[in-house]
Order: C-alpha cells, then sequence, then structure tokens
C-alpha cells in the first residue's frame, strides 16, 4: 500500500503540472489572438489617416501621427499628423477627428484650422462633450 499511495502522489502533481502548462498555453495562445485580431485605438486611427494621406502622395516617413481619444467620449479621437525632420520642408502639420463607428474608425474630417467647427446654425460633426474633452476650441461665432 505505501508504493501506491507514493505513485498516487506523483500522479497527482504530474496530472497539476499538465494542467497548469494546458492553461498557460490557453492563456497565451487567446493573449496573442486578441492582440492581433483588434489593433489598438493608436494604431487602428493610424492606418486610417496613413491610408488617407497616403493617397495625397506623401511618403509614412514624412510625417508622425499622434492620437488622443476622447475619455467622456471614447468613440471620437483626434489626431495630429506632425512633420518628420525629413519632412520638414515638405509637410505641413495637420489634425482632424476620427469616430468610431460600428467597429471602425472613420476620418470625419481633417485639415489646418477649425476642424470639428461649423459656423451656427450648423452642427457641429462631434458633440461638443467630446471637443471639450479633446482640448479642441471654436472661434467665436462658431459652434
Amino acid at each position: 500500500m505505501a508504493i501506491t499511495h507514493q505513485y498516487r502522489g506523483q500522479l497527482r502533481r504530474l496530472q497539476l503540472v499538465i494542467l497548469a502548462t494546458f492553461i498557460i498555453a490557453l492563456a497565451v495562445i487567446g493573449l496573442t489572438w486578441h492582440r492581433s485580431s483588434s489593433p489598438s485605438t493608436k494604431d487602428a486611427v493610424t492606418n486610417v489617416v496613413t491610408a488617407y494621406v497616403g493617397h495625397a502622395g506623401y511618403e509614412r516617413d514624412l510625417y508622425t501621427v499622434q492620437v488622443t481619444t476622447s475619455a467622456a467620449w471614447p468613440t471620437w479621437a483626434l489626431y495630429w499628423e506632425r512633420a518628420t525632420k525629413k519632412g520638414d520642408a515638405t509637410f505641413q502639420d495637420t489634425y482632424g477627428i476620427a469616430e468610431k463607428v460600428k467597429g471602425n474608425w472613420k476620418m470625419i474630417e481633417w485639415g489646418t484650422a477649425t476642424v470639428g467647427c461649423r459656423q451656427r446654425p450648423q452642427k457641429a460633426p462631434l458633440p461638443a462633450l467630446a471637443m471639450k474633452d479633446l482640448g479642441m476650441a471654436c472661434p467665436r461665432g462658431w459652434n
């Protein structure tokens, strides 16, 4: 009986090691799959912006993209395209707003000034709360 009890303990440890290895493998696979299937907000917005600006003939190494998401309204983001040292002479800094619609980020507006602003009585393209949260301001007489 003592021998059986000794093997039973070793078998239990082996089962626990196999179970732990299996759980760790599932967790790693799950994390890897999740990361590859859903890019971060910054990456998703950057991809949309890069595709649009790329059509205008600008090389990707001429500018960088910075993205800020509204904490109050996380489906809205403000992005800046800033010239790199290489793009200083040819690329003008711009900014824009993007909205997440049905799981995909879309550029709503893009430019060098008054992005997101409309003269009254026109409605702004993004909610006032998101605009304020993103630190955007419009000239007097605009929304």
